[in-house]
């Protein structure tokens, strides 16, 4: 905090004029940069010069003692103190106010304000949940992060209009009406999913979650006095932190509303590695440790350092209450900004090799890493398997910030899952041999990070053949001594892996993996081959040859099938505006900047994008940019509705120019503000809707709670894989398809924004540079490509699809017929290729 200090008018009447007003430090007296005037009965506060917007303080108060005086314009002497030395972070002030003598405040002070005694020990923050993944409170939906505030008296205190302040900037203010009784606890839930809003329970909802890598949350009076603060630091998944007497501890269990639990017990430092880092490349550094106990272990005032040097073994202090969890990561960026988190570290990695350290809280080293000098671009390096001693180097598709490190298993992968079955023992992975040669897979281990990645075993025998799926039926899984089939719990927020044993039982770090993703019942999700990236996504029907439906044992003999396209839904995101600049155009100066959302109905039916008297209904945009509609909204059959990055009640002149520029209609309703910013990198758009889905942490019961599910997403890009406008001038990105898929690149191209009607867009690469003729021929392989004129195209290739790496082959220039290339002797079983459009036609 900044120095400061304060004056009074006690003239409860008239204003004062401060010009000539001076301030005696120890004799020398200065004036100030910016008098004014004060107010009837007013307070003003006074900071050194050097504090943006608030300075006009001509020197800094000395913390050792000093004389403060007040001059006059003629140097009289209005009023003076003298101070010693001072405690970091009081202050002190005249009680009673203005005419009292001096007194030390802590933690109470009031600049700008009438000094009082604040009763900071009524009330405090008691306890926090800030990383609440799978905890569902009785009455509610969704898992909620939230404060508990706790009166300390016997009597009722009046909480209305006391504020909750979130690192120094957002605030939130208690409604009116509000008491607390005696010993009694009070919760603000947190709920960035808006979901538990739609349930019955007591205490307030904020529309927001809490930072999990920590924060500084202050209690605060209506009029601003801070009542209680805590700063805290890397929180474990689904446990809190609260008091425990005059201390804060990890708890065992959140207890919200009720007298805290026990503390947590705590394992070794002794069980924290070095486990990955990337850096001294293109992208964020990042270093992430792995705990490798069964307890969770306590990091705060634990030191990581680059720096060898005796001084150097302090570099970093991590941050008070922090934690990481059983078995569990914590990932520290490198960016050498501390001040923006507990997980920024105050240096970067180094390009040319360097030693990374953690230090115990009394200087001994707990354990280090010679990071070498050679870095893989875009990759990382770590221990393989989590926590061993075996260093290894990951590509860019093996990098795992934050989960298990594995390595790739060339020719396999994950193709599709049913994990919500609603037959007991129908959970089914289906995997893909994409390779020439048989692999037996007998004896490897299913599971996921939280749970155990060793849950399950498959049976002997387990082989699959080249060019062959395999459907891995939950029945013949071996489970491990500790679990049993149905008692296996994955969250949304895990990933499922199959990892190779080796002939001693012990995981060699090569596994597959895939995202959970949220399902109805007995539907799947697997990958999907779009023309920019592979991603998984729910499936119009599954494909694993055989219904789960007809019977469990006639479903398991299914052998497995080629997957269909993902499902969709009956609204879709039909046009993108990304960061308007006006500044070439003759657009009006008001449309810069603004961005829109475009949704459209394509279905047959009216769509509920919210409702306030039936509220399990929802609609939302999520993921870049967010946005949650809470009014009565409704979509009619063909019609659309634009999202925008301005409050449209508050700024109707910008919505006056989006009619006027570009003829949106009238009729079309417009929302906003979302959160956040289209980035014009690249950025990920969801639309999501409410539904109640099968609770995966209680499959056994057929158990099922509200959550949202993507109907339509895109990931855009700006690389080659996307359309971009040669000339210059606003475009927005448009929808071709609306009963296609969104999320691949051919389905969308660039024109002039045309919000609130679907314009007649045609993408300059359809039709071209498509594969339409493949032939094996002595000495390697024709292909025949089908081009238009003035479109580069690059063909590349890859031996493996899981890897992530394609070689250019040939770069040509269509002709507007078929060219042909040849790839020679390519010396592999398999061998896959694609066409890339490098340059697209300006759009007209």
């Amino acid at each position: 905090e900044p120095d400061w200090l304060e004056v009074v008018n006690l003239n409860d009447a008239l204003p004062v004029d401060l010009s000539g007003l001076h301030f005696a430090l120890d004799g020398y007296a200065v004036g100030l940069s910016s008098p004014g005037f004060l107010e009837a009965g007013g307070y003003r506060a006074f900071y050194p010069v050097n504090i943006p917007r608030r300075g006009s303080l001509r020197f800094k108060i000395p913390s050792a003692g000093a004389e403060l005086g007040l001059l006059d314009s003629q140097g009289n002497l209005l009023d003076k103190i003298s101070f010693g030395l001072q405690i970091e972070g009081t202050s002190l002030g005249r009680l009673p106010n203005g005419i009292g003598g001096f007194q030390q405040f802590s933690e109470q002070a009031t600049p700008g304000q009438k000094n009082v005694i604040q009763e900071s020990s009524s009330i405090v923050i008691n306890e926090i949940m800030a990383r609440n993944q799978t905890v569902i409170y009785p009455g509610m939906a969704g898992t909620p992060d939230w404060i508990e505030l706790f009166n300390k008296t016997d009597g009722l205190i009046d909480l209305s209009g006391m504020r909750l302040r979130l690192d120094g900037g957002d605030e939130w203010v208690l409604p009116d009406g509000i008491y607390l009784e005696g010993h009694d606890h009070f919760i603000v839930w947190f709920d960035g999913d808006d979901l538990i809003r739609r349930g019955e329970f007591p205490g307030i909802v904020v529309d927001r979650s809490l930072p999990p890598s920590g924060a500084s949350i202050e209690l605060l009076t209506a009029e601003g006095r801070q009542l209680d603060q805590l700063r805290f630091g890397i929180q474990v998944i689904d446990q809190t932190i609260g008091r425990k007497g005059n201390q804060w501890q990890l708890l065992a269990e959140g207890t919200p509303g009720k007298v805290n639990g026990n503390a947590a017990l705590l394992g070794s430092t002794d069980d924290l590695r070095i486990n990955e880092w990337s850096g001294g490349g293109e992208g964020d550094d990042w270093l992430e440790l792995y705990q490798r106990g069964n307890q969770p272990v306590d990091i705060s005032a634990l030191y990581l350092t680059d720096d060898p040097s005796l001084a150097g073994k302090t570099k970093h202090a991590i941050a008070n209450l922090s934690f990481v969890g059983p078995k569990s990561w914590v990932v520290f960026r490198a960016d050498g900004e501390p001040q923006r988190g507990s997980d920024h570290l105050n240096f970067r990695l180094s390009s040319k090799g360097e030693t990374l350290r953690i230090y115990s809280d009394s200087l001994n080293v707990i354990d280090e890493i010679l990071v070498a000098e050679s870095f893989v671009q875009g990759g990382s390096n770590g221990r393989l398997p989590d926590g061993e001693d075996r260093l290894v180097s990951f590509d860019v598709v093996e990098t795992s910030k934050g989960i298990p490190n594995h390595t790739q298993i060339e020719g396999l992968q994950i193709n599709e899952l049913l994990l919500t079955p609603r037959t007991p023992s129908g959970r089914a992975i289906e995997v893909l041999n994409f390779g020439a040669n048989p692999v037996d897979i007998s004896g490897w281990a299913i599971g996921s990070e939280r749970s155990s990645l060793d849950a399950f075993r498959l049976p002997a025998g387990t082989v699959v053949g080249p060019g062959q799926f395999h459907v891995l039926h939950e029945a013949f899984w071996l489970p491990s001594d500790i679990i049993r089939s149905r008692d296996w719990q994955i969250s949304l927020t895990e990933r499922i892996y199959i990892s190779e044993i080796d002939s001693q039982g012990i995981p060699t770090g090569r596994r597959l993996s895939a995202p959970v993703l949220p399902t109805h019942w007995n539907e799947s999700f697997g990958k999907f081959d779009l023309s920019h990236v592979d991603e998984f996504a729910r499936l119009q029907s599954a494909t694993f040859g055989k219904s789960l439906t007809e019977s469990l044992e006639t479903f398991q003999l299914s052998a497995g099938g080629q997957n269909v396209i993902p499902s969709m839904g009956p609204l879709v995101i039909s046009e993108l505006l990304i960061d308007t600049k006006t500044g070439a155009t003759l657009l009006p100066s008001i449309l810069d900047g603004v961005e829109f959302i475009e949704v459209y109905n394509r279905s047959n039916e009216s769509v509920i994008l919210s409702d306030t008297v039936r509220n399990l209904r929802g609609w939302r945009l999520a993921g870049g940019v967010s946005y949650h509609f809470k009014s009565d909204v409704e979509l009619e059959p063909g019609q659309v509705l634009l999202v925008v990055n301005y409050d449209p009640s508050k700024e109707p002149m910008i919505t006056g120019a989006l009619q006027q520029s570009w003829g949106l209609p009238l009729m079309v309703s417009v929302y906003g503000p979302f959160k956040g910013r289209l980035d014009n990198g690249g950025d990920l758009v969801r639309l999501q809707e409410l539904v109640m889905l099968p609770n995966s942490m209680g499959l056994e019961h057929n158990a099922e709670s509200l959550g949202w599910v993507d109907e339509d997403r895109i990931e855009y890009a700006s690389d080659v894989s996307w359309v971009t406008p040669l000339q210059s001038g606003v475009f927005s990105l448009h929808r071709l398809d609306q009963d296609s898929y969104g999320n691949v690149s051919l389905n969308w191209g660039f024109n002039s924004p045309s919000p609130g009607q679907l314009s007649e867009v045609t993408h300059p690469k359809q039709n071209s540079g498509f594969i339409q003729g493949l032939s094996l021929v002595e000495g390697g392989i024709v292909l025949e490509i089908a081009t238009q004129v003035g479109v580069r195209y690059t063909v590349q290739h890859t031996d493996a699809l899981n890897r992530g790496h394609w070689n250019d082959l040939r770069t040509l220039t269509g002709t507007g017929d078929s060219d042909v290339v040849f790839d020679a002797s390519p010396y592999q079983d398999t061998r896959f290729y694609r066409v890339i459009a490098e340059q697209s036609i300006s759009p007209d």
